[in-house]
């Protein structure tokens, strides 16, 4: 794949805070026909080709697609690490711990710019899940001990992986 650097009038910020006025560009080899793909707030249209085109989306899009989305009372959260999109999930629930009720956050799901739509509502029902699974092995006890909770430790887990319950 070869990256090119094309200066684009009025190309808007891309990253927060970032001034920038150029645009990458990349070109992808598809079927008989080469496209462009600018990375920028602008929408996509092949250079050559069959006339369709190809969308880059932006922050903006993907705050639209995540307003639309409900889960119970949870938020998602469009956030950006060095740049980057990422989804995170807030809500309020009592801690596992303490029983205080305190907002509670999911990890990051990294998202892409070249992202579709229905990846975007994909990802955000797998952060849903995830994060439930994580409350049930928060909230789920034998003998008065959550023994399959998120928190324990990896390097326990290593001590003690070589105890096998097995069938004789």
């Amino acid at each position: 794949m070869l990256d090119t650097w094309l200066t684009m009038k009025g190309a808007g910020d891309r990253f927060a805070g970032a001034r920038a006025r150029s645009a990458r560009i990349r070109r992808v080899f598809t079927s008989q026909y080469f496209y462009r793909i600018f990375q920028s707030k602008t929408r996509l249209t092949t250079l050559r080709g069959s006339g369709t085109f190809w969308e880059v989306i932006t922050d903006r899009d993907i705050k639209i697609i995540l307003s639309k989305l409900r889960y119970k009372d949870w938020n998602f959260c469009l956030l950006f690490d060095a740049g980057r999109p990422y989804l995170q999930l807030s809500w309020d629930a009592p801690c596992a711990e303490t029983g205080f009720v305190a907002n509670q956050h999911s990890r990051k799901w990294m998202l892409s710019f070249y992202m579709t739509p229905s990846e975007v509502v994909q990802t955000a029902f797998k952060a849903c899940l995830t994060a439930e699974e994580h409350e049930v092995r928060e909230n789920f006890f034998y003998k008065d001990t959550p023994v399959f909770g998120p928190h324990i430790d990896v390097e326990a887990l290593i001590e003690i992986s070589h105890r096998k319950d097995v069938r004789s």
